[in-house]
């Protein structure tokens, strides 16, 4: 039988997203293993990949994809689907008027 920390050691593993994906799901990964939106990792990454002529950022994303192992859940397309459509903020409902009288207001110029 598996203690506490052994169960928390055998979930917590880097590996790469298979739900929170762009390319390879490396910074999904990172973001899940460090709990940090993944959205940020992104953001700073491609700004450093950016600062450092592309080429060595790339590089490192590439060989992060390669080491890091794969999510061992399936990647299911329906659930990454929804997930896109889905805005991250909820946006407040419209506001609908109801009984708006309309009355024409003199401009004030001859005609």
């Amino acid at each position: 039988m598996l203690t506490r920390e052994q169960r928390y050691k055998q979930k917590r593993r880097l590996t790469r997203s298979a739900s929170d994906r762009y390319l390879a799901g490396v910074f999904g990964g990172l973001g899940q293993y460090f709990k940090i939106n993944p959205k940020w990792l992104r953001i700073g990454y491609a700004v450093l990949t950016v600062l450092t002529s592309i080429v060595p950022g790339v590089l490192i994303y590439l060989l992060m994809a390669v080491i890091m192992p794969a999510d061992p859940q399936p990647f299911n397309f329906f659930d990454w689907l929804n997930r896109a459509k889905t805005p991250e903020h909820k946006q407040e409902p419209r506001r609908v008027l109801h009984d708006v009288e309309e009355h024409d207001v003199k401009s004030g110029r001859k005609d």
